[in-house]
């Protein structure tokens, strides 16, 4: 385990904040934290929101000062447009803060996401000097939402040099986001990982973001991850032996 990513939900409070960073010290493992979402709240698109969002993004940075997190991911918003997104994180700017790509359709009638293009967060990064999450399934759903080439997409955004990639499994043709554990979806993992190898981010930071099936274990985070550790060690072993 590389790293522990915590969700903030918000008015946690600064209890929950201990706790996790006792288990930080106790284990010595890094943190990142994910900020709130459309769902708790934050639409850094829409500008009546504003005042909302900053408090939750304070408190967000609040809880990475807790942890010592060396990254806080965002998200773009809803139904909104970018220039709005760019604007209020250029208000809002932290080094720490990094922009993460989302699918073309959310979960939930008519949202529309901003940031589902490469051009969209590439922008907002020269705008405001934040750094980039690749979550590879909002990829792939967004590249399908919009019926343009999926491996064409990803290497669009591979080349903006993400600092932080987000993989779980789902379904190749799919435009809906679905977080699946590896192996229930179709994915072609294994070329996906031999991608990201070969444009050089093997060595980029990787969360699994499939839901898990239990708040009482781990056991399937845990299965997810000594899957992709076997994938990754394969696939620079199959990198070694092709040279």
């Amino acid at each position: 385990m590389q790293f522990i990513e915590v969700y903030v939900v918000p008015d946690t409070g600064e209890e929950t904040a201990e706790f996790w960073a006792t288990l930080g010290r106790d284990l010595g493992i890094p943190f990142f934290v994910h900020a709130p979402h459309y769902s708790h709240g934050l639409c850094l698109a829409c500008a009546q929101r504003e005042e909302s969002n900053r408090k939750l993004i304070e408190e967000s940075l609040r809880f990475a000062d807790r942890l010592g997190a060396q990254k806080v991911v965002i998200h773009p918003g809803v139904n909104g447009m970018i220039e709005e997104t760019a604007r209020q994180i250029a208000l809002l700017f932290d080094e720490r803060l990094v922009l993460e790509n989302k699918p073309r359709h959310g979960h939930g009638e008519n949202l529309m996401c901003n940031g589902a293009l490469p051009e969209e967060i590439d922008f907002v990064m020269r705008e405001t000097g934040v750094g980039f999450c690749l979550d590879i399934g909002h990829a792939i759903t967004a590249a399908n939402g919009f019926g343009v080439s999926r491996w064409d997409f990803l290497r669009r955004f591979f080349a903006l040099k993400p600092s932080l990639l987000h993989i779980t499994d789902g379904h190749w043709d799919s435009f809906l986001d679905e977080h699946l554990h590896f192996g229930e979806g179709d994915f072609p993992l294994e070329e996906i990982v031999g991608e990201i190898i070969r444009v050089g981010l093997g060595d980029v930071f990787v969360t699994n973001e499939a839901y898990k099936k239990s708040s009482e274990e781990l056991d399937d985070f845990r299965q997810d991850m000594e899957y992709l550790e076997r994938l990754y060690t394969k696939v620079y072993r199959t990198c070694e032996e092709s040279r």
